[in-house]
């Protein structure tokens, strides 16, 4: 995502997309027949940017509307069009809602150094979610980045 405007403060906007750390190297040696049972994706987002904005608010259908590498994911769904098929907007349901329903694509989130303010930093995320045969649901893990001159 390419949008370098400032959003609140006088920081640019450099959300990255989502991008796949290739694990199966690091936690044991590559041929020993015991790959990773998971994906592993970063993310950065710049606080205050409307795709941060979107992550807090409904993380799922974020990742859906700007998948980058989760579309590595086997079975990873497209997302569905507009939010007609939000039961916010229409009490049937729709495509989206079952895409709500389905295990696999349930959101846990865990956010660290919550303490700090938002304002002027960047927030990076980790995502982990199942490999075949053991698909699970999405588990978020959220670093609010912070120095000294932006605590």
């Amino acid at each position: 995502m390419t949008d370098l405007k400032a959003y609140g403060d006088d920081e640019e906007n450099d959300t990255s997309s989502w991008v796949e750390v290739d694990v199966d190297g690091v936690l044991g040696l590559p041929d020993d027949g015991c790959p990773a049972k998971f994906h592993l994706f970063l993310k950065r987002y710049k606080s205050s940017s409307p795709a941060w904005e979107d992550f807090l608010h409904d993380p799922l259908r974020q990742m859906l509307m700007d998948p980058g590498a989760l579309k590595n994911v086997e079975g990873w769904p497209d997302f569905p069009g507009d939010d007609s098929d939000d039961p916010r907007e229409n009490v049937e349901g729709g495509r989206l809602q079952e895409i709500r329903d389905d295990p696999r694509w349930h959101v846990s989130t865990f956010v660290t150094n919550h303490h700090r303010k938002l304002s002027r930093i960047h927030t990076s995320v980790t995502l982990q979610i199942g490999k075949p045969p053991t698909p699970g649901s999405i588990h978020l893990m959220v670093f609010k980045d912070a120095t000294l001159d932006h605590p």
